[in-house]
């Protein structure tokens, strides 16, 4: 009986010992919430993306080494993320618990950042600018509006479109907004009309995360990012139950019954 209570005592010692050793293996990386930094092999930028797939989800941005980010999640080779407030995708091998800038090299952010020109945003007609993410009218989304006057960081400029850092955001304007002078806003009936300044809430009757989308349809809109309930959005216009909001800088769309004027 004695030699019977030693042999479990010892098997039971072992599995704790087994369990401890597993716990202490799981890569941090896999802590929900925790801090994260964005690594490149070949000192470019890396895209994050609105979905993790490169085919079907746009790049939402592009950012440097040492870019510093929220992990939740990973499945499939591509890691959930949350940059400047905005839920993404970035390929996990993209992904390190370790701070660690790009040695330079290639023709990404490492050198672009180098050679980063202060300018601002001007506006002829005294409305808002839209800020892309990529360089055209057609297949890249608004990210942001911004005033004149406002600073951005120019990297280059091809074809009429210049790459600029907004926010600490790559994104892309028409050279023909920048400016090497600052200036203010002249008015004017643009983005500094008084819908741009309503203040709206996330609600959710099931309390899940609201979905946000690059356009005003769930069919061939790409979801930007999930919202909480209670979120503070700028609702900006309206129109066939789709809400044109800001949030956290960037401009997405909701349908307009997830909006409330009161905190849920």
């Amino acid at each position: 009986m004695l030699r019977e209570g030693f042999e479990m005592k010892r098997r039971l010692l072992i599995i704790l010992m087994v369990i401890a050793i597993l716990m202490l293996s799981v890569p941090e990386a896999f802590a929900a919430g925790s801090v994260r930094y964005i690594k490149s092999p070949n000192g470019r930028k890396v895209n994050l993306r609105f979905g993790p797939s490169e085919k079907g989800y746009g790049v939402a941005c592009q950012v440097g080494a040492g870019t510093e980010v929220k992990y939740y999640s990973s499945k499939g080779g591509w890691a959930t993320i949350e940059y400047n407030g905005v839920t993404l995708y970035v390929m996990t091998k993209y992904l390190s618990a370790t701070k660690s800038s790009t040695t330079g090299g290639g023709s990404g952010g490492g050198t672009a950042t180098a050679k980063g020109k202060t300018r601002y945003i001007k506006s002829p007609n005294g409305k808002k600018v839209n800020l892309r993410f990529g360089p055209s009218e057609k297949g890249y989304s608004v990210a942001a509006q911004v005033e004149a006057g406002t600073e951005v960081k120019l990297f280059s400029s091809k074809g009429g479109w210049s790459t600029i850092e907004y926010n600490g955001v790559t994104l892309y304007v028409m050279s023909k907004y920048l400016s090497s002078t600052k200036s203010g806003s002249s008015g004017g009936s643009g983005g500094g009309s008084s819908t741009a300044t309503k203040v709206r809430y996330i609600k959710s009757p099931n309390g899940k995360k609201v979905n946000v989308r690059t356009g005003p349809s769930e069919k061939g809109y790409a979801v930007a990012s999930q919202l909480e309930p209670g979120t503070e959005v700028a609702l900006i216009s309206s129109s066939k139950g789709w809400a044109k909001i800001r949030v956290n800088g960037f401009v997405v769309y909701v349908k307009t019954k997830y909006l409330t004027t009161k905190v849920p």
